[in-house]
């Protein structure tokens, strides 16, 4: 069980004295994966609701298995898949912790029914970004990782039970793939327009796709649009962005944030801060502060070599030192939000030159194991109450396509990882999309 003393300093923090329950995703929210797990958020991959079509999002919402979450949340236990939640407000990435996202809902705990749904439906998409994998790319899953799309699980069904919950909810959030090539969640927007068109409906795109059925859409719902761009300058976007075309994303961009302001809605731009770009998010906070434009970092995890984690100590050290040098204005309350998602990034980055000093020292001093002794040292790190996940591991890597040092290599690298990451990893992929994430992790630094 967490500390209360951790408990405490987040709910300080994030000026949540008054509410109840350290999280309210549970008892307000459902998140439909692409698998057809059915969740209480985004951040808890791991303790599934139940699954479509074979359970009905009424099940899924009135189950015994959110009951049990609910109430080992209500006692501050994080156990049931919220790990990564856990570790965060440990480590006092307050604002980057995933329950903190779901606070703005409490005050619907009243409604019998869920007030905000998260579609992640599909992987459909146009670009392979070189942060990203087959699980949110299309085209990344054909050309890169050589393997076939899977059809959808979501039908007409699906359609007509979300018609008993669109009248009660508050938000409703798309992801993918790109959104705007995901044909059902046009019937779904459909629906929404129809039904219930002040629900806010938040789409993170990539912005390279606008037409005029986008624009009718907008005209006839509730849209709070989110553009995941990761540079403002082209060479940089290029780089990260394969296929794209930056004056276009650049151009629908701006219709986007437009419309938004015309709307009064709020317009995000989400990044992810990697080597390839790390020197530019001080003046893509800056960009975000003078337009009134909210800034939301994503933390990559893999790949490794597309991620900050991976770096060394010294260069961590660097990041750090510059991020602290950089003054902020703090007049608007955008602005006020946004130095607080930069300030935490920053402690994110002193966090992780800690764990590579540590990872440094460690992988120094197992670097001439055998890998009978890296196997000994591996099953100690994941400790005694994860032998299922440690036995996955293994039987994975013990096969004929992978040699002796790569079967080391892996293990020892993986050591590198913090111990929720690999238990929310394995929990939340299948076991064959685990192996390509541990084969893409063949290497040392």
């Amino acid at each position: 069980m967490i500390d209360k003393k951790f408990i405490k300093e987040y709910n300080e923090a994030n000026n949540r004295k008054k509410l109840k329950y350290v999280c309210y995703a549970p008892f307000t929210s459902l998140r439909f994966s692409q698998s057809g797990n059915i969740l209480a958020c985004c951040y808890n991959r791991g303790y599934s609701l139940g699954k479509y079509p074979n359970t009905s999002i009424k099940e899924a919402w009135s189950g015994d298995k959110i009951k049990a979450l609910r109430n080992h949340l209500k006692k501050q236990e994080f156990d049931l898949g919220c790990d990564i939640c856990e570790s965060r407000i440990e480590n006092k990435l307050y604002n980057l912790t995933g329950a903190f996202h779901y606070d703005y809902l409490h005050e619907e705990l009243k409604k019998r029914y869920p007030v905000m749904f998260d579609f992640e439906l599909d992987n459909t998409c146009n670009l392979e970004c070189v942060m990203c994998s087959g699980e949110n790319s299309s085209k990344i899953l054909i050309n890169r990782e050589k393997l076939k799309k899977n059809n959808s699980v979501y039908d007409e069904n699906f359609l007509l039970q979300l018609k008993d919950f669109i009248p009660h909810l508050v938000e409703a959030r798309f992801s993918g793939g790109e959104p705007f090539l995901i044909p059902i969640y046009y019937k779904i927007w459909e629906l929404f327009a129809e039904i219930n068109p002040s629900t806010r409906i938040t789409v993170l795109t990539n912005a390279t796709i606008f037409n005029e059925r986008i624009a009718n859409l907008l005209k006839r719902a509730n849209f709070s649009i989110a553009v995941s761009i990761d540079s403002l300058k082209k060479d940089t976007y290029s780089k990260i962005r394969k296929n794209a075309d930056f004056d276009v994303v650049i151009k629908n961009m701006k219709i986007f944030y437009e419309y938004s302001k015309q709307n009064n809605s709020i317009f995000f731009i989400n990044v992810c801060p990697m080597p390839y770009n790390w020197f530019e998010i001080p003046d893509i906070l800056t960009y975000c502060n003078s337009r009134n434009i909210r800034l939301v970092f994503h933390t990559i995890i893999f790949p490794p070599q597309e991620s900050l984690w991976i770096l060394s100590s010294k260069k961590l050290g660097k990041i750090h030192k510059y991020y602290s040098s950089i003054k902020l204005s703090s007049k608007s309350d955008c602005e006020r939000q946004n130095n607080l998602a930069f300030h935490n990034l920053k402690t994110q980055v002193q966090n992780l030159e800690k764990s590579a000093i540590y990872r440094e020292s460690k992988l120094a001093s197992i670097s001439k194991l055998t890998l009978e002794d890296t196997i000994v040292v591996f099953k100690n790190y994941l400790g005694e109450k994860n032998e299922i996940e440690f036995k996955t591991i293994i039987s994975l890597l013990d096969n004929p396509s992978i040699s002796t040092f790569e079967f080391a290599t892996i293990l020892k690298n993986l050591l590198s990882f913090p111990r929720e990451i690999i238990i929310s990893e394995l929990k939340h992929n299948s076991i064959d999309r685990f192996f390509i994430k541990l084969k893409m992790f063949n290497y040392q630094q």
